[in-house]
């Protein structure tokens, strides 16, 4: 875009447009789409005694990385001036409304935060005035998600990744409305919080009859700015009252959102709901057989000679995408073949949504959907996700004509298996005290339902305080 197209677009508005009034110079955040959209070539300087700028200079001071990875710009206002956009709007004092990305100028649900500057010459947020945009589109998740690699933030659960959320949103979720928190410091982007709202209230981006538990996405060591960013969130959207769970008791919003709030004098109710089963991984094969016990040893590789003796037995993955929905429609018959409250629970909608969710997995590297066939026929499945540090064991099924040989239970340890040889440092069997979780090795982990309401009188209770662990 050239330097005239560029003023053009200052310029253009709606006629109803008002002017925005400070008691002096302030600054405006410019976020971004979270597209990964080309570079506009903005110009480096404006004409001397430009109406729109102080000095009449652009200024570009280190901002953070924009959503669209992009540099995102700070720009210094006068004291009174047109600033329109082609959406119509012209903002004004109360420092947050929807604009369109500064480098692809396409349209956007991010908010700018414009904030006037003090007597002392503040500039561009810094660590402890940090910001919030809200989006009810996916867009600026994936575009964080997709530069992951930089290390910006800490994608460590996997319920809350953009192919799992979107997944949910198209099938289960397509009457909801996202409202996805994305908080900013002087450092960049420092969390992530997917909600859906219900009025004046919120829960998870998610529904936990498929989703084992949630938690916000973080930069490492600004856990406490992006909750407190998320708790000014949560106030500026007139949100009565938040439902979060279940989360794992390290999770950073019990860590660090739950203290925040009682500071803040917000009622809160945190109560154990159900567990999570997961281990460590050890370097070998015999060494996660020496972590057993010794009868679970013996049993293990009991089952694994019985199964042998039964005849050819052929244990493979399917990772590709366009191998996807075949070896689904095997999964669906082998999980719903031997459990009546399986078969209830896989639904139209719910095959839709293990078909968006494993084609999506498929297309990032993370779908392993686990085959056990014994003389050639199938005779187990496990649905596996692989984040590259963690397997996760989602959901299994079998033959009842095999079960004289163990073959559910084999091919989990198969699994395990597999994890170890590609050396996964974690196995999560997820929620559920199953025995077998235990006997393969699986620790217990609490998970925990928070409550949060926007004005104090309700108990505040946690789990440390009530003799949960």
């Amino acid at each position: 875009m050239k330097f005239e197209a560029w003023k053009q677009f200052l310029k253009e508005g709606s006629p109803s447009a008002t002017p925005m009034t400070w008691p002096g110079p302030c600054w405006i955040w410019t976020a971004s789409c979270g597209r990964l959209c080309s570079t506009v070539p903005l110009p480096k300087t404006f004409p001397k005694g430009g109406k729109s700028f102080a000095n009449g200079s652009f200024r570009r001071p280190k901002a953070p990385p924009s959503l669209c990875r992009k540099p995102a710009g700070f720009f210094p206002l006068w004291w009174t001036m047109w600033w329109r956009f082609e959406s119509g709007f012209a903002g004004n004092a109360s420092g947050a409304r929807p604009m369109r990305c500064v480098r692809c100028l396409r349209p956007t649900m991010s908010l700018w935060r414009i904030r006037p500057r003090d007597r002392g010459g503040a500039g561009p947020p810094t660590e402890d005035t940090g910001m919030v945009e809200v989006t009810d589109r996916l867009d600026s998740l994936w575009g964080l998600w997709e530069s992951r690699r930089e290390g910006l933030l800490r994608w460590d659960t996997l319920f809350v990744l953009p192919p799992w959320i979107q997944a949910w949103k198209e099938t289960l979720g397509a009457n909801e409305t996202l409202c996805i928190l994305v908080a900013h410091d002087a450092a960049g982007p420092s969390g992530v919080l997917p909600l859906v709202r219900h009025g004046d209230s919120a829960v998870f981006a998610g529904d936990p009859d498929v989703c084992d538990y949630f938690d916000a996405v973080t930069a490492p060591g600004r856990e406490e700015a992006a909750c407190r960013a998320f708790l000014q969130g949560f106030w500026q959207q007139g949100l009565e009252s938040l439902d979060l769970g279940p989360l794992r008791p390290q999770s950073t919003l019990l860590t660090h959102l739950v203290p925040l709030c009682h500071e803040a004098g917000c009622a809160v109710d945190v109560s154990r709901t159900d567990v999570t089963v997961d281990m460590a991984l050890p370097d070998s094969w015999e060494a996660y057989l020496s972590t057993l016990s010794g009868k679970q040893r013996h049993e293990v590789r009991r089952k694994l000679r019985r199964l042998e003796e039964a005849g050819p037995v052929s244990f493979h993955t399917v990772t590709e995408p366009e191998k996807t929905d075949e070896a689904l429609d095997r999964f669906f018959r082998l999980f719903q073949s031997n459990r009546e409250d399986k078969a209830r629970f896989l639904t139209e909608a719910m095959r839709r949504y293990f078909r968006a969710l494993c084609r999506g997995m498929s297309r990032h590297g993370m779908l392993r959907l686990c085959f056990l066939d014994l003389n050639g026929m199938p005779a187990a499945a496990a649905l596996c996700f692989d984040d590259g540090e963690t397997v996760y064991l989602y959901n299994n099924g079998y033959d009842a004509a095999y079960a004289h040989v163990s073959v559910g239970l084999v091919n989990k340890i198969l699994t395990i298996k597999d994890a170890v040889e590609r050396g996964r440092r974690r196995y999560e069997f997820l929620r559920g005290d199953e025995t077998y979780k235990l006997r393969l090795g699986g620790q217990d982990v609490p998970l925990y339902r928070v409550r949060i309401m926007g004005r104090a009188g309700a108990t505040h209770r946690h789990p440390a305080r009530n003799g949960e662990s």
